[in-house]
C-alpha cells in the first residue's frame, strides 16, 4: 500500500493536478493526501480528475480564504471507510484495509507494524497542533503495538495467539 502525501499550494492550476495525478499514477498511489489545497470545496468530478480509478472515495475539509484546505483520497478496493471525524482544521478517516488485495509477502505482513508506526505519529501530531495534547513516548509505544496487532490479528491467521504473545514476539506470530 502506497501513501502520497503533498503540500501542493493551491489545486487552481490545471498543471498541479495534471502533476499530482502523474505523480500518483507513477507511484501507484492508494492513498492520497493533499494539504494547503486552497479550494473552499471539491465535487467528485474534480476528486476524480486527480486519480486514475473508478474505485475511490474521498473526505475534504474546505479552505478557509487563502490558506488550508485538505484532501484525502484512497482506493476503495485498498480502503474502505467506516466513519469520518472533523474537527476545526483536521479529519480522522477510519476504517479497513482490504488486505485481500494487497501482495501478502512478508513485507507486506511486516507493513502493519510499520503502517501503524506511520498513523500512530500522525494521529499525535494531529493530536499536538490541533488539540494541544501531548502524547508521552511510552503512550505512543502503547499506541502502536495495539494498532499493528489488531492490524496484523485480522489480516493474518495465526492461531490465536493473544497480545501478550505479540508483545513480547511479533516474529513468532507471523511464522
Amino acid at each position: 500500500m502506497i501513501l502520497l502525501s503533498l503540500n501542493c499550494r493551491g489545486l487552481e492550476s490545471a498543471g498541479m493536478r495534471r502533476d499530482i495525478r502523474r505523480l500518483a499514477t507513477v507511484e501507484k498511489a492508494n492513498f492520497l493526501l493533499l494539504q494547503e489545497t486552497k479550494k473552499e470545496g471539491m465535487t467528485e468530478l474534480f476528486c476524480r480528475s486527480l486519480k486514475r480509478t473508478s474505485q475511490f472515495d474521498w473526505v475534504v475539509q474546505g479552505a478557509r480564504g487563502l490558506a488550508g484546505g485538505m484532501l484525502c483520497s484512497w482506493d476503495t478496493s485498498v480502503f474502505v471507510k467506516s466513519g469520518i471525524f472533523e474537527g476545526d482544521g483536521y479529519f480522522d478517516v477510519s476504517g479497513s484495509i482490504c488486505f485481500s488485495q494487497v501482495n501478502l509477502g512478508s513485507v507486506v505482513k511486516r507493513s502493519a507494524i510499520f503502517g501503524a508506526t506511520v498513523w500512530a505519529l500522525w494521529l499525535s501530531r494531529n493530536a499536538l497542533i490541533f488539540r494541544r495534547e501531548e502524547l508521552s513516548v511510552g503512550k505512543l509505544l502503547d499506541l502502536i503495538r495495539f494498532m499493528s496487532f489488531e492490524w496484523a490479528r485480522f489480516r493474518c491467521n495465526w492461531g490465536g495467539f493473544s497480545f501478550v504473545q505479540w508483545e513480547c514476539n511479533p516474529r513468532k506470530c507471523f511464522s
